[in-house]
């Protein structure tokens, strides 16, 4: 199952799009949307926060959840003992994956409440299909008399 969680990720066309974000823009827009200003800076399809973020959850604090799963079982500790070792043992291996899994239903958490506040049948159409429909095409049309 993560494999083939793994390798929708990277099939997909977004992918590229995530990994070129630089921290002097990021900054700008994170600090546009500190201000909570109604509209942030135009980057195109993802912001340079979106990016940063997004790539550190796919590339940095899901592999380590990963990881400090492996490290987790006593199977693997037997076999792979450097692993449970460089991160403090298995006590702190299993206070850095709660870490990790707290971080990653946050931003699961996060997500949800955007879909749920930007119109929940549009955007999981938009999920699904990859086709994201306007609001003003939206409207139901009047019915023909």
């Amino acid at each position: 199952m993560l494999f083939l969680n793994c390798k929708s990720y990277f099939s997909n066309r977004h992918t590229p799009r995530l990994l070129n974000a630089k921290s002097s823009v990021c900054s700008s827009v994170s600090r546009a949307h500190l201000k909570l200003r109604k509209a942030p800076p135009e980057y195109g399809l993802y912001n340079p926060l979106q990016k940063a973020s997004y790539t550190a959850v796919l590339f940095v604090l899901a592999p380590f959840v990963v990881l400090t799963g492996v490290a987790l079982s006593p199977g693997v500790d037997a076999i792979a003992h450097p692993i449970t070792w460089i991160l403090g043992g298995r006590q702190f291996a299993r206070l850095w994956h709660f870490s990790g899994m707290i971080l990653l239903i946050g931003f699961f958490l996060i997500h949800v409440f955007q879909v749920a506040t930007q119109g929940v049948v549009n955007q999981l159409r938009s999920m699904i299909t990859g086709w994201y429909c306007p609001e003003e095409y939206q409207t139901i049309p009047a019915k023909l008399e």
